[in-house]
Parts: structure tokens; sequence; C-alpha cells
């Protein structure tokens, strides 16, 4: 038999002891990317949907404004719709539409600002380039944020486009550190898509906004176009020339966002103009209907008329204007190239000069010398031709500068020349080159580079040093430089030339740059070298991430990756999942990912995982912690991005200020109350708590506080259990609670 008894005030105990349990008493575990929340407050973030005008998906500054020039004066500007996104969706399909409101104008009296006289643009130069040095990015190094808001698909595309213009330029795509004040941060905000053109800022962050239905791999190439430097293509000072617009079907009110940009804010760097450009206008943007008919831009060239508008991909225009706009070594395109890139953009850059960022998981790779024309160039050496070689001088992190008594005479010198000539080599012999490739692995991933070639000598009259050394003996003016990261400023690995093959090169970074220098008259060959990404390895660190195999890519299969992460003594090891796609399978046998507490597979089994879901945080005992992921030989997936960070068990410290029980948790605690009692609402302090369970012969039940007035806001409820057969007897002594008496 049971009695329920209860005394209710405003809110249940549940809902209070549970309010109480959670309660926070530090600041959550955040990733190291999300440190710039606190490191840059909401003053210095440079949002582009705060921007006072627009011009399409360009946010302007105030400089900006004043700059641009407009030959009619504009209404007054309003809010920003969130609605003019739809025609860049369907963009990605090259698909016209119809958009049926009004996108923010700039200011009239903005227009004033930008008047320019008709004589003064008559004597600029036909410039889509910012023409602006200070908007570039220093080195071609973009650091980057990606907010955790955004779900893992849309991190997938946004990384993917960033491979796609570092797989054809010299840009590199880097995950903010902390060293970094200036760097882009992915977010999505309520004006859709949008961005700054080029840096903004020496020392604060800057938003590329990636709104809702925008998250399509074209737009976000697109937008990164913006922040890289450049303006739509349509609006190139000579674009008259090349396309006509039609006013009559464009929009009303939207009619500035076809005017030209002034000759002094853009430079075209010489290219021509561009149809096939990611950054032109499709033909039906901001059109009236989507009825041919109502076309709003026409290219003069005709029969058949060009298609413009693509979101797909990077035209030849794109990637040999950045080049320019950025300086990138050896940027001259191979006829091959210019050939090819219409129908198959993914070899261009391969087929370059010399350098390129190298994002495979593997491949080869070396100076063109080596190659005997350009279908070949970058290719691998054929391992049976021959070569002169001399002994080699190395010069090293750990290695002063060395002399060595092998000196270039005129006759190796002939013998180089005869052989460079039959191998194709001729043509680079009176040339000067400066190439640098960048080997780009996923995070936590390090390069293997192993050098299968090595020919790099001095020219014959070399200038000598006071020592009467030459000059090359010591690899200051041929050689070819390995450094651990993404720039000419990362730490030295070493400096070669000679002509003895270096050791194999194993990176501490997921990034490797390699830098080739050949002086004029120097017959050298050059080298030849190949590189691995290798997964797994033992990382010591604070904080770190590590991806599965070519993320964002699929994983290959056959493959198994062991990461031993080690964080300073006294912490332990925080991991937390931000996306997880493996092979389903409900015993996990196939592809999965092992955790274990410790640093071999015997240490004690935290967790096994596959299929989608997202795998809990894990913290490990102590500071190291066991990864290992496997793939089988069928299928394969997207793999897994996962961060980890040094964890500190706030509970081991004096002052934690816990009543009863202090429960560590990532990046936190909570306190918690022995049985009988309850958590206070200050999140520390615990209290008797009312209600529960009574059984035997007999008791006593006293309300809150009893005999002191019980507290507020307090739900009590007593559950009172005799023997089968039994009945129960409530006999109350006292009872004063508030009535309407």
């Amino acid at each position: 038999m049971r009695y329920y008894f209860s005394v209710c005030t405003l809110i249940t105990l549940f809902q209070l002891f549970w309010h109480g349990k959670q309660t926070k008493l530090v600041q959550p575990w955040r990733s190291p990317n999300q440190d710039w929340e606190q490191q840059f407050p909401r003053s210095r973030f440079l949002d582009p949907c705060k921007s006072s005008s627009f011009l399409d998906d360009i946010a302007l500054s105030d400089e900006d404004a004043s700059r641009f020039m407009l030959r009619d004066r504009t209404v007054r500007f309003r809010d920003r719709p969130t609605q003019f996104w739809q025609h860049w969706i369907n963009l990605t399909n090259n698909t016209p539409t119809n958009i049926s409101h009004t996108h923010l104008p700039l200011h009239s009296s903005t227009s004033d600002l930008m008047a320019t006289s008709a004589a003064r643009r008559s004597r600029r130069v036909k410039r889509a380039a910012t023409a602006y040095k200070s908007r570039t990015w220093p080195h071609g190094i973009i650091p980057y944020v990606i907010e955790s808001n955004f779900s893992s698909e849309t991190k997938v595309t946004i990384m993917k486009a960033m491979r796609h213009w570092e797989n054809y330029t010299c840009l590199s795509f880097v995950e903010r550190e902390e060293h970094h004040e200036s760097f882009i941060i992915f977010t999505e905000k309520s004006c859709g898509c949008c961005s700054y053109v080029g840096r903004r800022s020496e020392t604060d962050p800057q938003a590329i906004s990636i709104g809702k239905n925008c998250d399509k791999m074209g737009i976000v190439i697109h937008e990164l176009g913006h922040v890289i430097g450049f303006w739509h293509e349509h609006t190139r000072p000579d674009r008259d020339d090349h396309v006509d617009i039609l006013t009559e079907n464009v929009i009303p009110g939207q009619e500035f966002n076809f005017k030209k940009m002034d000759p002094g804010e853009v430079n075209s760097l010489g290219e021509p103009y561009d149809f096939n450009s990611i950054m032109h206008y499709a033909e039906s943007t901001f059109a009236k209907s989507n009825l041919p008919k109502d076309r709003t831009l026409r290219p003069k060239p005709c029969c058949p008329r060009p298609d413009i508008g693509q979101r797909i991909k990077l035209s030849t225009g794109d990637i040999r204007q950045t080049l320019k706009l950025y300086s990138c070594p050896c940027k001259q395109l191979s006829p091959f190239a210019s050939a090819l890139i219409e129908t198959d953009v993914s070899h261009l850059f391969f087929h370059s000069v010399c350098g390129r960022n190298l994002i495979a998981a593997s491949g080869t790779f070396s100076s063109p010398q080596l190659a005997t024309d350009t279908s070949e160039m970058n290719a691998h050496l054929d391992p049976d031709r021959d070569r002169f070689y001399q002994n080699a001088t190395f010069l090293t992190k750990e290695q002063p500068f060395t002399r060595t008594d092998d000196m270039v005479d005129d006759r190796r010198v002939s013998r180089r020349r005869r052989d460079l000539a039959s191998a194709g080599g001729q043509a680079w012999a009176n040339k000067s080159l400066h190439c640098q490739w960048r080997i780009i692995a996923s995070s936590g991933e390090r390069i293997e580079l192993t050098f299968t070639k090595m020919d790099i000598v001095g020219a014959a009259e070399s200038k000598n040093l006071p020592w009467n050394r030459a000059v090359n003996d010591i690899c200051l003016v041929d050689y070819v430089e390995v450094r651990d990261g993404y720039y000419s400023g990362a730490p030295l690995i070493g400096r070669y030339c000679g002509s003895t093959i270096p050791e194999k090169i194993v990176s501490e970074n997921s990034r490797m740059w390699i830098e080739y220098r050949k002086s004029v008259d120097s017959f050298s060959s050059g080298f030849a070298a190949k590189f691995e990404a290798k997964c797994g390895g033992d990382l010591v660190a604070e904080r770190g991430v590590i991806n599965s195999p070519n993320y964002p890519e699929y994983y290959p299969a056959n493959k198994q990756c062991v990461w031993r992460i080690i964080v300073p003594e006294g912490f332990s090891v925080a991991l937390t999942f931000t996306s997880f796609q493996l092979e389903k399978q409900n015993d996990c046998n196939y592809d999965y990912m092992e955790i274990r507490d410790g640093l071999d597979e015997n240490a004690d089994l935290l967790g096994r995982y596959c299929a989608n879901s997202l795998p809990p945080p894990t913290k490990s005992t102590n500071n190291q912690l066991y990864i290992k992921f496997v793939s089988d030989g069928t299928v394969e997936k997207q793999g897994f991005t996962a961060s980890f960070d040094k964890e500190f068990d706030e509970c081991k410290t004096p002052d934690h200020g816990c009543a009863h029980v202090c429960v560590n948790t990532l990046g936190s605690y909570v306190c918690k109350c022995n049985l009988g009692y309850e958590l206070n609402s200050d999140g520390k302090r615990c209290e008797d708590a009312c209600g529960g369970t009574l059984k035997g012969p007999r008791g006593v039940i006293l309300s809150p506080s009893y005999p002191n007035n019980y507290p507020r806001r307090k739900s009590c409820t007593w559950k009172i259990v005799a023997p089968s057969r039994q009945s129960i007897i409530l006999n109350f002594t006292h009872f004063d609670l508030e009535g309407t008496n």
C-alpha cells in the first residue's frame, strides 16, 4: 500500500536539483580556434554585415565608399535583406532567378564623395584585382577560424573551397595561431554571404559570412575571391568593351550593382577580360524575370556567345591574376597548361614552370631542368638517366656553414652542359630560377620528404668568398631549402646543395616549404624528390587538431594511423570530435576509431567508434592518450576531425568550493551532494533534501527547515511504502502553511 504526501510551492524539487547540478563554475572547454572571441572583443571584430553600404555581396567600408565612383546618385540606404542570397544559390547551377526585393545602395552623400572627373578616368589604365597592396595578405598566408556553429558538412565545404584556391596558386590558408592578429572568421550572419575585399586590418580579425543556403562550394570559392582581393569581373573599367548592361531589365533599385569601378580602385594586372571568371555575374543576375529576354548582362562576342557566371571552379584568368597579385615565383604557365585549363583545371598549376601547392597524400616533384618537355614538368626524374654529381654540402639548423675543397672546374661544367642538353635542360641553362613548393597535409599528419636526385652546383665563374672558396660551396647561391611550416619564415630543416642525397626528412607539422634557387649560367640539373603524408605519430603539445588521412576528402583504404598524445605533466588529455563519418557496422570491425587511456594498445579502452554519430568528449586519467584509426579495403568515408587540449582537474585544488563532492568535466567541474542532500542554487553548498521514499513501521516527516519557516520555491514529495495488507496512518502534529485566510 502506498500513500503520497506533498508540500508544493512554486517549482519542483526535481527542477531545482537539476538547475543546481548543472551550474558551471568555470568557463567550458573551448577549442584553440575559439579563443579569438575572448582575445578580440566584438568592438574590434570587422563584421561585413554592419557595413554602411554594399555592392552585391561586397561589404564596403567608409574608405571604399569614398573611393568608389557612381555616375548616378542613389536613394538612401536601408537594412540589407537576407532574401538577396537566392540569386547566389541559383548561380551554382547557372540558373537565373527573379529577385523581388531591394538591395542596399550607397548613401547619396557617399556618391558625392566618389565622384571623379572624366578627364581623370581617361588617364587611368584599364584595370579587377585590388589596386592597393595593403589589401593583400602578407606572404599569401591567410589565417582562418571556422565558427563551431556550422554543421560538419558546411565545414567540409569551406575547407574544400580553401584547398581549391591553394591547389592552383601560391596562397596558403592556415588555421589561426596565437600570433595571428589579422585573420578571417567564417561565420553565419543575417546578411547572408558577404565579405570585404582583401585584408582590412593588420591587427583585427574580419568576418566572411556564409549564410544559410549559401554553403555551396562555388559560392564559398567566390566569397574567398573577395577575401583574397578581387572585385566582380563585370565592374572592371573596360567592361563596356566586352559586355552590354541591359539596365531596362534590372530590378528597380539594383542598378548600382552594375556600375563600373573607379580605375584607381582595381588593377587587372594586364589580364584580359575573363568571361569564365568565378567572380563574374551571371547573365540574369538581378533580372526582373527568369525569361531569356530579360537578361541583364550580354557578352558582346557572338555566335556563340560565351557563358558567364559559373560558380564551379577557378578559371585560367582567375589563377593567372592571383599568381600575379601575390607575386608567386615562376608565374608563367606552360602552353600545355593553358590548353588544358578550360577542360580540366585540376592540373593547371602542376604544369607551371616550377613550384606549386602539393595537396595529394603522396607524389613527386622536381626542378624544371629534369623535365624533358612541358608535359613532364615537375614529374620525377627517370632513375636510369645518368647524371654527374659532386660531393654535397648541407646547411641545417644544427650545423653551421662548412667549406669543401670540391670546386667546379671547366671540364665538369662542360660535361654537365652536354648532359643537360641531351635531357632537354638546355633551355634553363641561361636562366635563373626561383621555385617554391608547399606540401599540405591534413592537421595531425606529418610529411616525409625523400630526395631521389641531387645535383645543385653554382656557375663556373661564381664569385669567391674572402677565403677563396666558391659561394656555392656553402649553399648561398644555388640550393634547395626545406622548412617545417607554411612559409619562408618557418623553422629551417636544412639547406642543401652538391650531389649527395640528403637523408629522409620528416616534418613536425602538417605543412612543409621547399624553395629552390638556381643562378644564371648554372648547368646543374637540380633535384627530384618524392613526398608522402604520414598519419599518426607522437604529438607532444598543449593542444592541437588531428584529422583522418586526406580529410576533408575520403580517407584511403587499408590505412592504419596511431596518434600518441602527450600533454604536460599534471594535466589530462581532453579530446572533442567536431566531425565524424566512418563506415557503419554494428561491431565496428571494418573502419573504426579506438581510444585508449595511455600510450599503447594495451592501455584501458575508453571507446571504439564507427558510423556517423559524434563520439562523446573523452578525457584521459593522466597526461597521455592513444588514438588508433583503421580502414579496411572496401568502403571509404569522409573521416573525422578532432581537437585535443590539456585538461586540468579543478577538483584536485582546495578552492573548488564544493561542500560535498566535486566532479571534474571537460574544461570545468560541477558540485554534487551526498544522499539526503540537494545542491543549493549557488552550485556549491548542499542542504537537507526534502521528500523521498520512506519504509518502516513508523517515522516522522518534517517540512524543510522546520521548526523555522520553510524556504521559498520549494517542492517536496514523500512516498511512504508499507508492507502488503497494512494501512498507513498519517497524524499531523503541526500545520502552518500560507492560505487564503
